[in-house]
Parts: structure tokens; C-alpha cells; sequence
């Protein structure tokens, strides 16, 4: 604020030199502000506009205040002109009765001109700055329609595979081969526990004791495998639901050692009434974690590391944006994990004789993780070459 707006600078302070240069001399004089000394404030802040210095000399207060009070200005640099010179001396004159109105200053050629050269100035840096805005808008929406372009080719790229395996050339009505539109894929960005529903062929469904539905599901083995004409070890039971994103856990509680093992599997894989996870094609597609001795089954190799269990709680954890797959025994975290998975999986348990019971406790995606870091971890690379290969479910 300047002139009457602003008052007098404080008789009880010393005023700083940037206050006193905007009074004039005959205000401090009559210590009174009046609508003249708003035409000297004017005067001072045009003369600072143009030239970037005060109008007054002097480096101390007593010194500027001497070139107020006898008007001794500063030269005027050579840019400016003879008519603006004129204006502001005249604004700036000590007689208050001598300076223009307002009216006067604002009608004037010179200040009509300084004006417009001022209004062209804004112009050109609003112009200047819309331009900037313009091309940082396009920037943005140039990188995000790149990431869209990205997230669509990995969309194709990932609807391709799954279409690569939409129908196993087979006779065997004994080999469930999962459709695309009959998996189950839960919402993006969902957060919560996830219905469990289990994914076997009819033949095998018939001698299988299922019941509970959503978060708790039993199942157990009716009959001897033997009266089925099954010839594998492990027999593989998947859940329908598959995934490609977010954190995900799954758990089992094994009953008297009825689960024989849990993983994971390539959501596409098709699944036979004898689908040993260690054997023949399955061994690329499914990784595969065994009660007996703790090993980890996967494209051929075992790796040991893990603890074994039997009538305990194991679960499984999914990271996508990891990439990784962790295994718990009763909570705790196993050493031997997966790395690498960048693809839709589902998960699964294995059964063996008849008597074998297991229960799923829990599906879920979670909203962060809660692996921990461990000593001697030890990683398996997951396998993507495997992805678009001939995925046929022998009977053995």
C-alpha cells in the first residue's frame, strides 16, 4: 500500500529508506497524507519501473531523506523519453499544488502510450505462458497415451497366449481344458477375500466329497484312486479363480497330512484326471510345493530349503508388481521362493488316496505384503518360455 492507503511511516521507528522515498517531502513536513502525495507515491513507483533503482540518492536514511526534502533526483537513463521525464518530475514535484491529477496523468499521450506498451507486454507473457501450458498439456497427454498404447499391446500380447490355448486337440473328455471366458478374474483393484471355487473335471468331481462354499471349502477323497484308473502319485485339484495382478494369498489347513502339496499353476494349463505336478508337460506349467520333504518342484528340478508339514496351515503369497511367490507353514516364511512371474496363474492343491482331506481357509488379495526379509532365501526363476508351448495334460 502507498500514499493515503498506506499512512505515515512510524514516528516511534525508524523508517526504512524504501518508506520514506515513497513520501513526499511536504507530507512529512505536515505529517499528513492527502490525494496528492498518491500522485507522488505514483510518480516514485513509475520512476522505479523504468529504471530498477530508487529516484532519490543517497545510501543512508538521514542522506535520502536530504534528497527528498531539497528534491534531488537521479538522472533519468537515455531510454527514457523527454515526455516521461516530464510526467514524473512533474508528479514528483515538492509543491503538491503543482502536481497533475490523476485525471491528467492518465489521459496524456506518453501515459496512454505507456500503457499500451505495458498491455502488450502482459499480452505477450500471457502468450508466452499459454504457449508453455499448451505444450506441457501436450506432453502429458502424449505419455499418457503411450502408457495406454503399452497397456494395450500387453493386453493383446497376454489375450494372444490365452487364445493360443483355447481348445487341446484331444479325445479324452477326461481333460478339463479352461476357456478364457470361464475362468474367473476378480475386479482390478479389489481388496478382500475372493469366493473359492474349485476348477476338476466331472469325472473326478463325482468321487470328491466338496462341501462349504465361498471362504471355507472341504474337500475330500471318497473313493480309492485305483477305482478311478488314476496311475499318477498326486492328483491336482485347482481353484477357477485366476490371477494377474495385486497381492494374493491363498491358504490351506491339510488334515492329517490329506494335502499332499500346493502351488501354482499357468491359468491356461489344462488339467487330466492324472495331473502329477512333477511329471511329463505339468512340470513346466506348475510349481509345485510337497508336504513329505519340503521341496519345491518346478520345470523338472526340486530344490530343497523349505520345511516339510502335515496337519498344518500352509499358504501361499502372490506379488505381482514383485513378480514373486512366497511360501508360509503355519505363518511362517519358508526360505525357497519363486521370481519372475509376469503372467495369469492359479493356484492349487494335490490329494493322493482316498481318506486325503483338505480345506481351503482363505482366498484373498491383500493391499500389501507381508514377506519379510529372511536369511538364506534361495530363488527360482519362473519360466515364461513355457507360455505359449503345446500345454497337453497326459494321462499317464
Amino acid at each position: 500500500k502507498f500514499g493515503t492507503q498506506a499512512g505515515l511511516p512510524n514516528k516511534d521507528a525508524a523508517p526504512a529508506i524504501n518508506e520514506i522515498v515513497y513520501v513526499p517531502s511536504d507530507a512529512l513536513k505536515k505529517n499528513k497524507l492527502d490525494s496528492s502525495s498518491d500522485i507522488y507515491n505514483f510518480a516514485v513507483l513509475l520512476y522505479v519501473l523504468l529504471t530498477g533503482s530508487h529516484p532519490f540518492i543517497g545510501t543512508r536514511d538521514e542522506d535520502v531523506l536530504k534528497s527528498v526534502n531539497e528534491f534531488k533526483i537521479k538522472t533519468f537513463p537515455a531510454f527514457v523519453s523527454k515526455e516521461m521525464k516530464v510526467l514524473i518530475t512533474s508528479a514528483m514535484n515538492p509543491d503538491s499544488s503543482k502536481r497533475p491529477t490523476i485525471q491528467q496523468i492518465t489521459q496524456s499521450d506518453t501515459m496512454r502510450m505507456q500503457l499500451r506498451i505495458i498491455g502488450d507486454r502482459q499480452k505477450a507473457v500471457q502468450a508466452q505462458t499459454a504457449l508453455i501450458e499448451e505444450k506441457r498439456r501436450a506432453e502429458f497427454y502424449a505419455y499418457q497415451a503411450e502408457q495406454e498404447k503399452l497397456r494395450i499391446q500387453a493386453e493383446l500380447a497376454r489375450y494372444q497366449q490365452w487364445q493360443n490355448v483355447l481348445s487341446v486337440p484331444t479325445a479324452d473328455d477326461s481333460v478339463s481344458v479352461p476357456v478364457y471366458e470361464e475362468l474367473s478374474f476378480p475386479v482390478q483393484d479389489y481388496i478382500g477375500d475372493i469366493p473359492i471355487e474349485i476348477s476338476v473335471p466331472d469325472r473326478l468331481k463325482d468321487n470328491l466329497h466338496i462341501y462349504g462354499t465361498g471362504k471355507d471349502v472341504t474337500i475330500k477323497v471318497q473313493k480309492k484312486l485305483e477305482e478311478l484308473n488314476f496311475f499318477a502319485e498326486d492328483i491336482t485339484i485347482p481353484i477357477k479363480t485366476a490371477f494377474s495382478s495385486g497381492i494374493v494369498r491363498a491358504q490351506v489347513k491339510s488334515k492329517h497330512g490329506g494335502a499332499l502339496g500346493m502351488g501354482i499353476m499357468r491359468a491356461m494349463h489344462p488339467v487330466g484326471l492324472s495331473c502329477d505336478p512333477r511329471k511329463n508337460e505339468n512340470k513346466n506349467h506348475m510349481v509345485y510345493f510337497r508336504k513329505d520333504d519340503g521341496i519345491v518342484y518346478y520345470n523338472g528340478k526340486s530344490y530343497k530349503g523349505n520345511d516339510d508339514y502335515f496337519d498344518d496351515y500352509i499358504m501361499l503369497e502372490i506379488d505381482f508388481d514383485r513378480g514373486t511367490l512366497h511360501f508360509f507353514i503355519n505363518g511362517k516364511q519358508q526360505p525357497v521362493f519363486v521370481f519372475g512371474i509376469v503372467e495369469p496363474v492359479r493356484f492349487f492343491v494335490t490329494c493322493g488316496k482316498k481318506g486325503d482331506e483338505f480345506t481351503f481357509t482363505y482366498l484373498k488379495r491383500l493391499a500389501e505384503s507381508n514377506v519379510k526379509p529372511i536369511n538364506k532365501n534361495k530363488g527360482i526363476r519362473w519360466n515364461s518360455e513355457y507360455a505359449e508351448s503345446d500345454k497337453k495334460c497326459s494321462i499317464q
